[in-house]
């Protein structure tokens, strides 16, 4: 995941797909903090719901920023 530039970010900024006004809001708010990414949500499987057939290891991580993003509009991950 590294920017145009080459540096990698540390912090990335999840922001739910239905609030595009939050979205904008952090990407002109955090412009220039090479650090920091700014992303819409893109996961497509509903939440709880792995897609395939295995069971997902990481379900649980999933499923506390979906709580995240509902209640709060975006989640912030660090990415070390």
């Amino acid at each position: 995941m590294r920017d145009p530039e080459g540096s990698a970010p540390r912090l990335l900024v999840v922001v739910a797909r239905d609030r595009r006004d939050l979205y904008e809001y952090f990407q002109h708010g955090l412009e220039g903090f090479e650090e920091i990414k700014v992303v819409l949500d893109r996961r497509i499987a509903p939440p709880g719901i792995p897609s395939g057939g295995t069971p997902d290891p990481d379900l649980r991580k999933r499923q506390d920023m979906s709580d995240e993003l509902q209640q709060r509009g975006f989640a912030m991950i660090h990415l070390w």
